[in-house]
């Protein structure tokens, strides 16, 4: 459905508004989707044999200091965030930058939207809540918590540093950023 989603507004982005900044918009957040959809969401080789806790009573896997067992997947994964409708799938440390560049690009191209049809309730519904997912990803980035532990934490303080973290956390190549296609990889992790 997602994938659809993003087909029909890149269409329609060519045939009614003629606007190349849109569908480089729309087709590099398609790409992030695509990517964030088909790797894996993390594995447990990333963790030192320092972190181990056990074993998971749920699903048997190994379970280190940021495992986390998702009831969805049966499957404990590393520094896993949240299981997605949207990805049907979790995000976790492997796919969580993919899925933050995709909403970045499907913000940006809401507000390209935003600026040429400024009236449409349901478009600033939708920039609104997109925009606040990615304010939450940035911060969960740049702490390097989990939604569930930042949600769990009674006091929260807010640094320059954060920032710094966020940047580094999703330090690539200027131009694989902007051009997803140059890294796409011909495998497919599962």
């Amino acid at each position: 459905m997602m994938v659809s989603g993003f087909f029909i507004s890149a269409l329609c982005t060519i045939i009614l508004d003629r606007s190349i900044l849109k569908f480089y918009l729309i087709t590099t957040a398609s790409i992030y989707y695509g990517m964030a959809l088909v790797k894996s969401p993390g594995s447990l080789f990333d963790i030192n044999d320092s972190d181990v806790k056990g074993i998971c009573n749920k699903c048997n896997r190994i379970r280190g200091d940021s495992t986390k067992h998702c009831t969805v997947c049966n499957k404990c994964y590393y520094k896993r965030d949240h299981h997605c409708v949207f990805l049907g799938k979790c995000v976790a440390s492997n796919n969580i930058k993919d899925f933050f560049f995709c909403l970045l690009f499907t913000f940006l191209y809401s507000i390209a939207m935003l600026l040429t049809k400024p009236h449409k309730i349901l478009l600033i519904f939708a920039t609104t809540v997109i925009g606040m997912s990615l304010f939450w990803f940035a911060t969960v980035i740049s702490t390097g918590k989990s939604t569930s532990e930042l949600l769990e934490l009674e006091k929260w303080s807010f640094s320059i540093r954060c920032i710094g973290s966020l940047f580094y956390e999703l330090r690539d190549r200027p131009h694989y950023i902007l051009f997803p296609f140059l890294r796409i990889q011909h495998t497919v992790d599962y």
